[in-house]
């Protein structure tokens, strides 16, 4: 028996997901959210993440602690325990988001939670290398 893909495309059904403690922002393989709502709820929720096109910093806040809220605060490669920071504007800090594909190339990914991996500073320096 092979289960079926459920689509996500309203905010009701989201809603109803994160109810029931399923976030679909992040990957799942049984449940799906349509690009143009995926898109739609990435602005809601973060502003416009396209260079030019919004605050891109007060953006990129949103979405850091999105992730940070979102996350079990360990390392995804070595399982190291990390702490939410702050930089000195006060905005959470980039150092333990990594973006998988990059945000210059990908910019409409910038925001995805899909295409983040969060890592300590150490394998985070790795992965930009």
């Amino acid at each position: 028996m092979s289960l079926k893909k459920i689509n996500i495309s309203t905010f009701e059904e989201l809603d109803l997901c994160l109810k029931h403690g399923i976030n679909p922002l992040f990957w799942n393989r049984f449940i799906k959210l349509e690009i143009s709502f995926r898109i739609e709820v990435q602005n809601q929720l973060f502003g416009k993440s396209e260079l030019g096109k919004g605050d891109t910093v007060r953006s990129n806040d949103k979405f850091y602690h999105y992730c940070f809220e979102n996350s079990s605060l360990h390392c995804e490669n070595c399982g190291q325990k990390v702490y939410k920071l702050r930089n000195i504007e006060g905005c959470y800090s980039a150092i333990y988001i990594s973006h998988i594909l990059s945000r210059g190339s990908n910019a409409h990914l910038a925001h995805d939670p899909r295409n983040q991996n969060f890592l300590c500073p150490k394998c985070h320096a790795k992965w930009e290398t």
